[in-house]
């Protein structure tokens, strides 16, 4: 299950989720069906809720929480933007508390950026991965799974040990044109479209 977060109030556009689509339609091409996709922001985007100091355009965290479904494995998050990150790192750990045995993945500009910061904000957080999502996403994905291959294996991932973090050195995906079309499919595209959102 993807996630990506509802924004703050003061975004008065979004866009759809891109980044996620993109690693859907990927491990569709490699076998897995079972995946969904919760845009916080484009399946509500004229809800306002009051999130403690702030506001959020979008869905709240509790209607997130009940989207995702109840044996996921895997839940991923996208934060592209700083500014999302003040209520995600929140919702990761509500995640986190709600399916204590799933694995929590955070990918997006502000995480490659900020990494560190992001692990000690979020002690809900399992993994990052930084850079291009898709491959590294499938690599571990194949490894939480079916045990194949190994953490170190996993192009741009970083996770917390009793050492500290562990970060493996990234690889750019020098053949994008190989990546399938992204799944709209799972996405609400037309609450974008039908009101100048993209």
């Amino acid at each position: 299950c993807f996630v990506s977060p509802p924004s703050k109030v003061a975004t008065t556009t979004g866009t759809p989720p891109l980044e996620l689509a993109y690693l859907a339609a990927f491990l569709r091409k490699n076998g897995y069906k079972t995946i969904s996709i919760i845009d916080g922001f484009g399946e509500a985007p004229f809800k306002t809720v009051l999130n403690g100091d702030f506001e959020l355009r979008g869905l709240s965290n509790e209607d997130i929480l009940e989207r995702i479904p109840k044996g996921a494995r895997i839940i991923g998050f996208s934060c592209l933007f700083s500014k999302d990150w003040i209520n995600l790192k929140h919702l990761i750990n509500h995640v986190k508390a709600r399916f204590p045995e799933a694995i929590t993945v955070l990918g997006g500009e502000h995480a490659t950026a900020t990494t560190a910061h992001c692990f000690d904000s979020c002690p809900g957080l399992d993994f990052i991965i930084r850079g291009e999502g898709e491959i590294p996403f499938l690599k571990l994905v194949e490894y939480i799974s079916n045990n194949k291959g190994e953490l170190a294996q996993v192009d741009g991932l970083v996770y917390r040990t009793s050492n500290g973090l562990i970060e493996n050195p990234g690889k750019r995906n020098r053949a994008p044109d190989l990546l399938p079309w992204p799944a709209w499919d799972l996405v609400p595209v037309n609450n974008y479209l039908d009101n100048g959102f993209a």
